[in-house]
């Protein structure tokens, strides 16, 4: 496998639609790894990203892999764009473009008037310019970063409006991001600039809105690199709370005069909101094992020493579990009763879990064990014997059921 080291070309395919390929080159090898289509389509094939190493790698048919297997040519794969293309279009490309995308030639041309046009930006302006064809204003104008964001189109008229209007009081390349901050609230260009600087003072992107950022900065003055992103890590932390509790819209909560005090008082209460969660999982799911199990939890339980049958509580499961050192929760055998694949019956002795046995609708007999760590995990005789009993009741009491659904 060998670092990507590749050409970027225009070329029309097999199938006569304009491609951009990626071709890779080693010494005396070649192949295609990358392409995208003017039908919107992106495929690859034996390419690979590597965060360990950085940048993507390329794995060419016939060579020994990592592990000594020998490599194979892949099919084509459907990807996501790759930032794998390089270079700019060049004079004999862009009549080959021209040509084939017909009207989009207009905007090229415009655009090249501009800048020259970067070949991995050219099919994904071409799939805009296909939903959107006033892009061409926009990129007359320089504005190529909003031209080419399908998200600005999808903005209401009076938005849009408001959106332009700032662009031509700067007359600059902008980020729709930048755009409708500002409009939003209402700050200039050089206060956006301070509000993404909050990044070089704590070597990190935080997800701030503008008004949280003016509280951090209140908040830290944005003094001491250290202080800053152990406020800003805290902040954050504390934001996914009160989000959880549904409390962002209230400034009491969102912009708290004493963080970590604050921070102290979400945690106790997302915690309290977890358990209350999980009770009402449990009250939920207890009425469905109910709804399971109600045919059978009637059927006498006392056999000599022994009582056995079907438990009416999920409850009483992790008491058996614990004594008998069996994943009957873990394993989640409480949803496969729910979802009636079978019926989970307790053996106990004086309220002391002595076995467990799994029981199909059908009478069918699954897993029956004792102690799980004992060197013999299986029941005693007598125990088999007393579930036997507890059986054959059982299986009066599923034909009957059986008769009765016959005659509904």
């Amino acid at each position: 496998m060998h670092r990507l080291n590749a050409d970027t070309y225009f070329c029309i395919n097999a199938d006569d639609r304009l491609e951009l390929q990626v071709r890779a080159r080693w010494r005396d090898l070649e192949m295609t790894v990358y392409k995208e289509d003017e039908d919107g389509g992106i495929y690859c094939r034996n390419l690979y990203s590597s965060m360990c190493y950085g940048g993507y790698f390329v794995a060419f048919p016939g060579e020994k892999g990592r592990f000594g297997e020998t490599e194979k040519l892949e099919e084509w794969a459907e990807a996501e764009r790759l930032p794998v293309t390089g270079g700019c279009v060049t004079e004999t490309e862009m009549e080959l473009i021209s040509k084939r995308l017909g009207d989009f030639r207009y905007v090229l041309r415009k655009w090249q008037a501009r800048q020259r046009i970067p070949r991995s930006q050219v099919l994904e302006a071409y799939s805009v310019w296909k939903e959107h064809p006033e892009i061409e204003h926009l990129v007359a104008g320089g504005f190529f970063r909003l031209a080419f964001t399908p998200a600005f189109y999808r903005r209401s008229k009076a938005q849009k409006k408001k959106i332009i209007a700032l662009l031509r009081t700067e007359r600059r390349d902008i980020t729709l991001k930048e755009l409708e901050t500002r409009i939003k609230y209402g700050i200039t260009a050089a206060q956006y600039e301070e509000f993404q600087n909050l990044k070089d003072i704590t070597w990190k992107t935080y997800k701030f809105s503008y008004p949280e950022y003016l509280y951090v900065k209140k908040c830290t003055a944005l003094k001491e690199y250290g202080k800053v992103r152990d406020f800003c890590e805290l902040y954050t932390d504390y934001k996914r709370m009160v989000r959880e509790l549904k409390k962002q819209k209230d400034d009491y909560w969102h912009f708290p005069k004493d963080l970590r005090k604050m921070h102290d008082k979400a945690v106790r209460e997302v915690n309290a909101l977890h358990v209350f969660q999980e009770q009402k999982k449990l009250e939920e799911k207890q009425q469905k094992y109910l709804a399971a199990v109600a045919a059978f939890t009637d059927i006498p339980k006392n056999f000599g020493a022994y009582e056995i049958g079907i438990p009416g509580s999920l409850a009483e499961w992790k008491m058996q579990a614990d004594v008998l050192h069996q994943c009957i929760i873990t394993a989640k055998y409480d949803e496969k009763v729910i979802n009636n694949t079978c019926l989970i019956v307790f053996v106990r002795e004086n309220g002391i879990p002595r076995a467990t046995a799994q029981v199909y609708k059908n009478g069918n007999i699954g897993q029956f064990y004792a102690d799980e760590k004992a060197k013999d995990i299986h029941p005693t005789e007598e125990i088999k014997k007393a579930f036997g009993q507890w059986h054959t009741l059982f299986m009066e009491r599923v034909r009957e059921t059986e008769r009765l659904k016959e005659t509904a």
